[in-house]
């Protein structure tokens, strides 16, 4: 995403009025497999997967007139960015990674409604922790008279999803 801005300052300002807080997004989508008894009644579950779609925005700058000072300091924002952006991206693989480890342990059993939680709702609401932590930290980047590009707390909120009453997909 472009930001158009003639100051670092200028940049800073526009850089959440463009892209939201917060603005990192994630869906997990289970495929659990099993087997049934009966009509559509799991008997067994045979395999579980789980396909991970993010959406990170990458900011630039756009058109405007900095001074040299200004450019740079509004280039450190953007490596800052991307650099920020990255260990969303981080989050969502790691706890994505350990959702999936925790779901395995329904495998060979029926309990479809157990493995459908841990890669949904505890899924999302371990991710969303990590998110706001880290926004928490450096969630939103300022610049000073001196052009110090400096990072504190965003704000941004990530809550926990309430539990989800979708179940598994049909083999």
């Amino acid at each position: 995403m472009a930001i158009n801005a003639n100051s670092a300052a200028d940049f800073a300002n526009n850089i959440t009025a463009q892209i939201g807080n917060p603005h990192t997004t994630g869906a997990f989508t289970p495929d659990i497999q099993f087997t049934t008894k009966g009509k559509d009644v799991p008997d067994k579950i045979t395999s579980i997967g789980l396909t991970v779609a993010t959406a990170i925005t990458k900011v630039r700058f756009g058109m405007g007139r900095p001074d040299a000072k200004n450019r740079a300091a509004t280039d450190e924002m953007v490596t800052a960015i991307a650099d920020h952006e990255g260990k969303h991206r981080q989050i969502f693989e790691a706890t994505a990674a350990a959702a999936l480890t925790a779901a395995q342990r329904f495998v060979g059993t029926g309990n479809t409604t157990a493995a459908n939680k841990a890669l949904t709702t505890d899924l999302k609401c371990a991710a969303n922790k990590q998110h706001e932590a880290l926004d928490a930290q450096e969630g939103l980047l300022s610049v000073d008279a001196g052009l110090k590009v400096t990072k504190k707390a965003s704000g941004a909120k990530y809550p926990c999803p309430a539990a989800a009453a979708s179940g598994p997909k049909k083999p």
